[in-house]
This record gives structure tokens, C-alpha cells and sequence, in this order.
């Protein structure tokens, strides 16, 4: 199973202690330091050619966004889609409960698990998933 990790490289550490197959995007290049580090802004979500060299590639793809706006969310799913092995792949997203409607259209539904941040940012957070996510948490 090939694992990428969007803009959550908190949980790297962890995924890649039970994985093989784990890339970590991220924007900021403190990462690089992991091997399996791939610069990444999703902000360039909208060129056709970014990150193709990863086109049909990953399995499961979990993804924090960093900004809860819906340019954001829409141009890092646009990434999701192209590096997606096919439309059977997993997908775990983690973001503001605000991004409730948005998540439901791209096809995530709501799970029961609610993201914890160490900061307690203000905002309420929601995971979702375009499986059934519940049944693997305890």
C-alpha cells in the first residue's frame, strides 16, 4: 500500500513505523529531512503538470490542508484526484468542521473521530473519509 501524507507530517513518523510505502508532502522544508520528503504548495493544485511525476500513484492519501478556506480544500483535491491510484483509493481528510459542505461534495462523508490539535486552536475539527473510517477507529 503506497501512503501520502498532504500537509500533516505529524503523522509521519508514526505512519511510516507501520508502512513501507510513505511520502510526506509538505510545504515546509524542516521535513526534509525524512527521506520520503516531497516539497509540496498547493497552491500550484490548479497546473495540470504539478506532482505528475505521482499521477495514479497512491492508495491511501490523508490530507490536513492549512488553511480552512475553500480555495484551499479545492486546490489540494485537485492534487488528491490526480495522485490517486484510481477512485477506489482511500481518503482521510482533516480540517475545520466549518469545511462540513465542501468535504460532502467532493464525495468525504463526516466520521466520528474529531482531529485534537496540541495548540487547542479555536475551531472545531472533523475528520472525514470517502469510506467507513469508524469501523477501524477504536
Amino acid at each position: 500500500i503506497k501512503i501520502a501524507l498532504l500537509s500533516c507530517p505529524s503523522l509521519y513518523q508514526t505512519v511510516s513505523s507501520i508502512a513501507d510505502d510513505v511520502k510526506i508532502f509538505e510545504f515546509d522544508e524542516r521535513f526534509s529531512k525524512y527521506k520520503d520528503f516531497v516539497k509540496y504548495d498547493f497552491n500550484l493544485g490548479d497546473e495540470e503538470e504539478y506532482l505528475k511525476e505521482f499521477s495514479k500513484t497512491f492508495d491511501l492519501i490523508i490530507i490536513d490542508p492549512p488553511f480552512l478556506s475553500e480555495d484551499c480544500l479545492r486546490k489540494s483535491f485537485k492534487i488528491v484526484d490526480r495522485i490517486r491510484k484510481s477512485s477506489d483509493s482511500l481518503i482521510i481528510l482533516n480540517t475545520g468542521s466549518i469545511q462540513r459542505e465542501l468535504a460532502s461534495a467532493l464525495g468525504l462523508k463526516e466520521t466520528n473521530y474529531h482531529p485534537q490539535h496540541k495548540n487547542n486552536l479555536a475551531n472545531e475539527f472533523s475528520s472525514f473519509a470517502n469510506f467507513d473510517l469508524d469501523k477501524y477507529l477504536l
